[in-house]
């Protein structure tokens, strides 16, 4: 049995106790001495004097009024120490009142730091996974990958609409694709289709891919409306942006299903959320607008007809698009916002320096692509 006496060496507390240090496998009769701070452990034998501060203190059982006080530390987690009942473990619990509760505040602001460091490290691997390893990946990805990727793509967005294509439309699209990147050495290798969907949009979609809409054909006044077009959509090819868009997708829904234990839902799923995926942050945005404006001032291509036409966009629109990405997806600037700030940066040629884009009769074979 431990031993029960305490003394008083100048007003401090001492009593005696057993104290298992996990080392052996005898227990050590030792010295409790109560300091404001914690307990002074003195084991004679081993001449040894450790201290225990009140904050790493804890319980091994829930005490109990006439029973022997079993304690562990932080410090120590093989240690165990044992204070006989009565006025020693009183003693301790009057010192260390946490240790009668049923919540450790100490082991509980513990817990909660762990726990915060925890999501901190979670955060920052989120953040990696969502902003810089999708660009990676998506430069790092097969051919054939991005390929299947936008057949599938193609698929969903296309779905039964009409892909127009009669012949005076299909070579006034192939004459105006080729004055985009004949000046340009580095341009991207891409294919432009023009479907019968009923907004005014284009899109850039994985395996180098441009879809335009016919209601875009419609809408534009003139060739360098829709060369503008093209050339910001070939921005997004240039950079990868529609297949950095699904892995972040996918690394996205990694972490829904990490962190929640379910599949993440199915963002994949249906033409609203591919046209969500589709939708790009203002530093994509303004990285398409950029290789847009340098392939048409290079090939000599008056952006003025861009600039009118994202004007011409925002009007109707009644502004809504300023400030940000809208959430419809009924026009250009909803999925590619057309805010002051961007359209302000499309500067017209000097006189002289721009070249004819497509002829009229061109131009109007191209506005009848879909008849």
């Amino acid at each position: 049995m431990p031993s029960t006496s305490t003394s008083s060496d100048a007003g401090r507390q001492t009593f005696a106790g057993q104290l298992f240090d996990g080392e052996t496998a005898a227990s050590h009769a030792v010295g409790l001495t109560l300091l404001e701070g914690g307990i002074e452990i003195t084991d004679h034998a081993a001449g040894k004097v450790r201290l225990w501060a009140f904050s790493g203190l804890e319980a091994v059982d829930p005490p109990l009024a006439g029973h022997a006080l079993r304690l562990r530390h932080s410090s120590e987690t093989g240690s165990r120490l044992t204070v006989p009942a009565g006025p020693a473990a009183e003693a301790v619990l009057r010192a260390a009142p946490h240790l009668a509760r049923r919540i450790n505040p100490y082991r509980l602001m513990r817990q909660l730091a762990i726990v915060a460091a925890c999501l901190v490290v979670l955060a920052a691997i989120g953040y990696a996974v969502l902003s810089f390893l999708p660009q990676v990946a998506a430069d790092l990805m097969p051919d054939a990958w991005r390929q299947r990727l936008g057949d599938s793509v193609e698929r969903t967005l296309v779905q039964s609409n009409k892909v127009c294509g009669n012949a005076a439309g299909l070579d006034a699209l192939a004459t105006l694709d080729a004055r985009l990147t004949d000046s340009i050495p580095d341009a991207p290798r891409f294919s432009v289709d023009v479907v019968e969907l009923p907004v005014v949009n284009a899109f850039a979609v994985p395996g180098g891919r441009i879809i335009v809409s016919g209601e875009l054909i419609a809408e534009a006044k003139g060739p360098e409306e829709v060369a503008g077009v093209l050339a910001h959509e070939l921005g997004h090819v240039y950079y990868r942006h529609p297949e950095a868009q699904f892995v972040r997708l996918m690394g996205t829904q990694l972490l829904l299903t990490l962190a929640t234990g379910t599949s993440g839902g199915n963002a994949l799923g249906g033409l609203a959320g591919l046209l969500a995926i589709l939708r790009y942050s203002r530093a994509a945005e303004a990285q398409a607008d950029a290789f847009g404006r340098r392939l048409m001032t290079e090939g000599g291509i008056d952006p003025r007809g861009l600039r009118d036409f994202f004007t011409r966009m925002q009007q109707k629109s009644g502004g809504a698009s300023q400030g940000g990405i809208l959430s419809g997806i009924g026009n250009m600037l909803s999925s590619h916002p057309g805010t002051a700030e961007r359209i302000a940066k499309i500067k017209p040629l000097p006189a002289g320096k721009a070249r004819m884009v497509l002829s009229a009769q061109a131009f109007r074979g191209l506005k009848a692509i879909c008849r």
